[in-house]
């Protein structure tokens, strides 16, 4: 019995800490999502899920929500397409009498799930108040009506004045007099009267509480109206308000890793590990315009590596978007895909069209060493080698629209700088072009989609550009001057290949349907030998099969198969 229970006990051990390990590998999506403050009745309620990093790895994004006591309802969230990926959807208006709770529920590609918010969304999900239309109010007396000042505008400045209507006792003035008090004062004769207005301007005021008192007399001396309130009058604030609306946190996160082992251990010759990280973020606008800044910087940025640290700042404004800085740039799976772009980028809108274009870094320069020792009589070369500048320019154009039908146009051109970099090898010259196009039927649950891309890549532009009688030397034959397009494509023997066939195609075809609490997706993908995106360095290339995913969910979305 011991024994048996020693072997469960050691069984139960080894499968939690399997658990604890894929938890820690798994590669954690980062989003940005602000809450609404609230949602209006029988409003629909729009909303968005920014990804910022990690958007390859995810397969398919679904938003939970319910109002009250009732079970959540899902949806499965729309893609977007752009400088930055997101996922949105929309709660309709006629659901929305009560307070509303939802969550997100992120399904990866490696078939782990992430949640937002990540601690028990199911019981802790976002929860927004409803905001209910104004009552009607009770009939009041408008007979006099204050234009100044307001209790929002009432400042100790040379605009401060009295100015009050009763344009709807104009016609019942005849005989009556009009009398007005400051602070207790009869100012009648410093106010200008007519027969619907009346302003006064004070020579100054003291910022402390005042007393307004309006009188309309009869002709007998008794009073027809009158009305009277007291103004809290305030000193000029030293700081002005900004233009736009600020709002923004701070993340500082430092974790020290302490190594202390025994001289069997794996760890006994590691070095103890300092890592800290800061994220700033800022976002605000004002009226038609809106920004979004973020700063993240690391300990692990080092000039030895690609950038870790990012910094941006994006504008949106009706039709047009601004992207600078760093950004995460999504064409289609074949083109682009997620890769950080450091640079410029945009996108213009009108109806149906959708233009967007990107010009920036996506390789940083590394700087390489070459050191002779001279010491002995044979000389002995120690030689480390660098990277080169890689920058890209792509341009997408699109048709349609994201939620139903659409076709889109993309282009892509990536070069690297000879002159970043002395002691890098082989700098390359890329091109893609390719055509994508989806359909999305029953509020997407059902898409179609494919996508097709052929590439040109030439391995080392060092030598530089052929004339046509050297490459017809070598046996290779082309319709134009290879000199001609040297400032598109650097044309030489390095290129591969130099007529389009199927090793330099990369194409796929999905299907995904979402029906009955089932998730089949249905995809075939093919990709040639010789087909490069050196701005998608992680698609591999010569393969081609099917992948068939089937996701069933059941106990109210609790258990998962």
């Amino acid at each position: 019995m011991k024994e048996d229970l020693m072997k469960k006990s050691l069984a139960a051990a080894v499968l939690i800490l399997l658990l604890c390990t894929t938890m820690l590998v798994a590669e954690i999506v980062e989003s940005d999502f602000i809450p609404p403050e609230f949602v209006q009745y029988m409003k629909p309620l729009y909303l968005r899920l920014d990804i910022i990093s990690g958007g390859d790895n995810i397969e398919e994004v679904y938003l939970f929500y319910k109002k009250a006591n009732l079970d959540y309802v899902q949806v499965l969230m729309d893609p977007g397409i752009g400088m930055n990926p997101y996922y949105d959807a929309t709660i309709p208006g006629s659901f929305i009498d009560q307070p509303i709770s939802f969550y997100f529920r992120i399904i990866k590609k490696d078939m782990l799930e992430q949640t937002i918010p990540g601690i028990d969304p199911i019981n802790n999900p976002y929860y927004i108040p409803l905001k209910r239309p104004a009552e009607k109010q009770k009939k009041v007396d408008n007979s006099f009506r204050i234009l100044s000042p307001d209790q929002e505008y009432n400042y100790q400045n040379d605009d401060f004045m009295v100015a009050i209507s009763y344009f709807t006792l104009e016609d019942q003035l005849e005989g009556k007099t009009i009398k007005l008090f400051f602070d207790r004062k009869d100012v009648t004769s410093q106010a200008t009267i007519t027969s619907n207005i009346l302003v006064f301007k004070p020579v100054s005021v003291k910022p402390t509480a005042h007393k307004i008192e309006i009188m309309i007399y009869n002709e007998d001396g008794s009073v027809f109206k009158q009305k009277n309130w007291v103004v809290q009058v305030q000193k000029v604030p030293a700081v002005q308000k900004l233009p736009v609306s600020v709002n923004g946190n701070l993340l500082i996160d430092s974790r020290l890793t302490i190594n202390d082992a025994d001289s069997g251990s794996y760890y006994y010759d590691a070095d103890d590990e300092f890592k800290s990280i800061g994220r700033l973020r800022l976002w605000g606008g004002k009226d038609w315009f809106r920004y979004k800044a973020r700063v993240y910087i690391s300990s692990e940025e080092r000039s030895t590596r690609q950038p870790y640290n990012r910094y941006s700042l994006d504008f949106f404004v009706p039709h047009f978007n601004l992207f600078l800085g760093d950004h995460s740039q999504v064409f289609s799976n074949t083109t682009i895909a997620g890769k950080n772009v450091r640079g410029v980028g945009g996108e213009l809108q009108f109806g149906f069209f959708k233009l967007s274009s990107f010009y920036g870094q996506i390789q940083r320069h590394i700087k390489g060493t070459m050191e002779l020792d001279t010491t002995d009589t044979v000389v002995d070369t120690s030689f480390t080698g660098g990277y080169y500048n890689r920058n890209s320019l792509g341009v997408r154009m699109q048709f349609g629209n994201e939620r139903s039908f659409y076709v889109g146009l993309n282009a892509l051109k990536t070069k690297d700088n000879m002159k970043s970099e002395e002691y890098a090898q082989n700098p390359k010259d890329n091109i893609v072009v390719g055509l994508d196009s989806k359909l999305s039927l029953f509020k997407s649950r059902l898409q179609f989609g494919w996508e097709v891309s052929a590439s040109l890549l030439n391995n080392n532009i060092a030598p530089g550009v052929m004339t046509k009688d050297k490459l017809d030397s070598l046996d290779i034959n082309l319709p134009f001057d290879p000199e001609s397009f040297e400032n598109i494509f650097i044309i030489n023997q390095y290129v591969e290949p130099y007529k389009l066939s199927l090793s330099n195609i990369a194409a796929e075809g999905y299907l995904r349907a979402f029906f009955m609490h089932n998730l089949l997706n249905i995809r075939y993908s093919y990709v040639g030998g010789s087909f490069n995106s050196l701005a998608n360095p992680y698609l591999q290339n010569d393969k081609a099969g099917f992948n068939i995913m089937d996701n069933v969910t059941l106990l109210n979305n609790q258990l998962t198969f």
